[in-house]
This record gives structure tokens, sequence and C-alpha cells, in this order.
């Protein structure tokens, strides 16, 4: 499996509403609404990140991409198989499930997602 790194580390990936990342900024703590639904907070690796955009996230503004430091969560990281078959997506793809509020500070780097005339999701970090 593909891992993009930073500086030695593992940096895994969040789809976030721009609106809610930004008032948690101040906060030390961003956890999405309904995430206590489910457990935990879904994430993915670089290479899977246009797939999960574009199957979970089209014609949704104000999206930012994070780029989270898996070393310097504090929440407990799990990886998990795909919950749900889709479409560019292997059964054995991993991905990074994050079990409770990412800290703030674990957040490395922030991007806007925009989608493109085709429809297609840009993001310097894609």
């Amino acid at each position: 499996m593909l891992r993009l790194k930073a500086r030695s580390r593992l940096v895994i990936f969040h789809i976030a509403s721009g609106q809610e990342w930004h008032a948690a900024k101040a906060l030390t703590q961003y956890a999405p609404p309904g995430w206590s639904d489910e457990g935990f907070i879904h994430c993915c690796t670089q290479p899977l990140l246009r797939t999960v955009a574009n199957s979970y996230f089209r014609g949704q503004p104000g999206l930012v991409v994070l780029g989270i430091d898996e070393e310097l969560l504090e929440a407990e990281v799990r990886w998990e198989p795909p919950s749900a078959p889709m479409e560019g997506v292997s059964p054995m793809d991993r991905f990074p499930h994050v079990y409770g509020p990412i800290n703030t500070d674990a957040v490395t780097d922030v991007a806007d997602l925009v989608e493109g005339d085709g429809g297609e999701w840009i993001c310097r970090l894609l």
C-alpha cells in the first residue's frame, strides 16, 4: 500500500467542511458532525483521496483536505477495509479510521478542494 510521507512521517487525509475546520482551529480538537454515530472519523491515503472525493463529495462546496500527521494524533488509528464497495478501491485496500477527535496540532496541511469544470476535484494535495 502506498502512503505519502512528509518529513519521514505518515500523512493521512480527511475531507472536511472548510467552515467546520476553521471553527475547530480555535479549539484543540476537530470532529465532523455525526462522527460518534460511526465511532470513528473517516480518513484515507493520498492515492485514494481523489476516489473518495469523487465518490462521496461531488457537488458539495466549501470543502478542504486536511493532511494529518498520524504520529501526532492523540486518538487511536485503525487501518481497516472499506465498509462498502467503491469503484477504484480494492477490498485489500485499508483506510485509516481515527477513533476519536483529531487534535488540531496533528493537522500539518490544509488545502481547498474545488470542483473543476469537468466535475473532477482539484486540490494541490491530489
